[in-house]
C-alpha cells in the first residue's frame, strides 16, 4: 500500500503540464501524415483506374475514351509518361481514323515509333497506315507484333481479320473476328462485322444469331432480315424491318452516336452506296420492309409502306441498294424469285 502511494505521488510530480504541447504537437502530426496520405493513395487508385480504362478503351479501338481516360490520369498526375503516350496516340488515331492532314500525322507517327518503337498500339496504327496504302504484308507483319506484344488487344485481331478479308481467307477472317469480339464483346463494330461475315459467307443462321445480340441498332436489324430471307423467313425478315423502322423514328436511339455513322453498301467490286442522311436510311429500311410485304403477297400492304418509306425525289441509291439486296439473298430461292422480280420492276428498277 506504501509503495503504491509513493508511485502516484512520483507521477503526479512528473512535467504533465510541460509536455501537454508537445503531444498535441505529435497528434496533430500523426493526423495530417494519416490524412495525406489517404489522399496520395486515393490519388494513386485514380490514376490507376484511369490508365486501365484507357488501355482497356485501345485495345478496342475506342480512341475517344482512351483519350478521356488519359485526360483523368493527368489531371490528377500532371506529366504522366504511360498517361502522356496514350494521349498521344489516341489523338493520333483519331487524326488517322478522320483522314485529315496525311503528313503531319505520318510525322507524328514516326516520331512516336521512334520514342516507343515496342508500343503494341502504334503498331496498330502503323499497320492501319499500311493497309490504307494496300501495303498489306507490312500491315500483317504489325498486326502481328502488336498482338504478340499484347495478346489482349481485340483493335489487332479486328484489324488483322479485316486485311484477309481483303485476301479473301476466309477460315483467318473468322479467327480473328471471333477472337476479337471474345476480348471486347461490348464493341459493336466487332460484332456487326462477324454477323456481316457470316452473312456474305452464306451462313444465314449464324448471322441471324449474331446479329440477335445487337440492340438499339437499325442497319444490324435490317443485315439480319436479309438472312432471314435467304432462309425463306419472311415473317421473321418482316419482325426485324419493322423493329428497325421503330428504332428509326425514335429520336433516343436514332440518335445515339453509333447510329449517326454511314450506311455502306456494296453494289459490285467497284460500286458501292453510302446512306448518311437520315431520311435515306428511312427510304432503304420501308423499301425493304415493302418488299419483304409483297414477297409475302401482300400487295395492298406493300403499295402503302411504299408510301410510308418517305423516300425522297432522288431515290436511285436506296432503289438500287434494295434491288441488289433481292437479288443476293431472296431471288435465289424459287418460291420467292418470281415476286422478288415483279416486286423490283414495280417498285425499284422499272425493269
Amino acid at each position: 500500500m506504501k509503495s503504491h502511494r509513493a508511485l502516484a505521488s512520483r507521477l503526479a510530480r512528473l512535467p504533465w503540464r510541460r509536455l501537454a504541447p508537445y503531444a498535441v504537437t505529435a497528434l496533430l502530426l500523426l493526423t495530417f501524415t494519416s490524412w495525406t496520405w489517404h489522399q496520395y493513395a486515393q490519388r494513386q487508385e485514380a490514376v490507376r483506374t484511369h490508365l486501365n480504362a484507357a488501355e482497356a478503351a485501345m485495345n478496342s479501338g475506342d480512341y475517344a475514351q482512351a483519350a478521356t481516360h488519359s485526360a483523368q490520369v493527368l489531371q490528377v498526375e500532371a506529366g504522366h509518361p504511360a498517361a502522356q503516350l496514350n494521349a498521344q496516340i489516341a489523338a493520333l488515331a483519331q487524326r488517322m481514323g478522320q483522314g485529315l492532314d496525311t503528313k503531319a500525322v505520318a510525322d507524328e507517327l514516326a516520331q512516336l515509333r521512334q520514342l516507343a518503337p515496342d508500343n503494341a498500339y502504334l503498331r496498330v496504327l502503323q499497320g492501319n497506315w499500311h493497309y490504307q496504302r494496300d501495303e498489306w504484308d507490312q500491315a500483317g507483319q504489325l498486326y502481328d507484333a502488336a498482338i504478340e506484344k499484347n495478346p489482349q488487344l481485340a483493335e489487332a485481331y479486328f484489324n488483322r481479320g479485316m486485311l484477309n478479308l481483303a485476301s479473301h481467307d476466309p477460315q483467318l477472317v473468322e479467327a480473328d473476328f471471333r477472337d476479337a469480339l471474345r476480348l471486347a464483346p461490348n464493341t459493336p463494330q466487332y460484332r456487326n462485322n462477324l454477323a456481316y461475315f457470316y452473312l456474305e459467307q452464306g451462313d444465314y443462321a449464324r448471322a441471324i444469331e449474331t446479329y440477335g445480340a445487337i440492340e438499339d441498332q437499325p442497319l444490324p436489324a435490317l443485315e439480319a432480315a436479309k438472312a432471314h430471307w435467304g432462309l425463306g423467313q419472311l415473317a421473321e425478315a418482316r419482325t426485324r424491318q419493322e423493329q428497325a423502322l421503330a428504332w428509326l423514328d425514335d429520336p433516343r436511339i436514332a440518335d445515339l452516336p453509333h447510329n449517326q455513322t454511314p450506311w455502306i453498301f456494296a453494289l459490285s467490286a467497284n460500286e458501292g452506296v453510302r446512306l448518311s442522311d437520315p431520311q435515306d436510311k428511312h427510304c432503304y429500311a420501308g423499301l425493304s420492309l415493302a418488299a419483304t410485304l409483297y414477297l409475302q403477297g401482300d400487295t395492298a400492304g406493300t403499295g402503302r409502306q411504299v408510301q410510308n418509306a418517305h423516300c425522297p425525289k432522288a431515290a436511285a441509291d436506296m432503289q438500287d441498294v434494295v434491288a441488289e439486296d433481292l437479288l443476293r439473298y431472296a431471288e435465289y430461292r424459287p418460291e420467292l424469285a418470281d415476286a422478288g422480280v415483279e416486286f423490283r420492276r414495280r417498285y425499284l428498277t422499272g425493269k
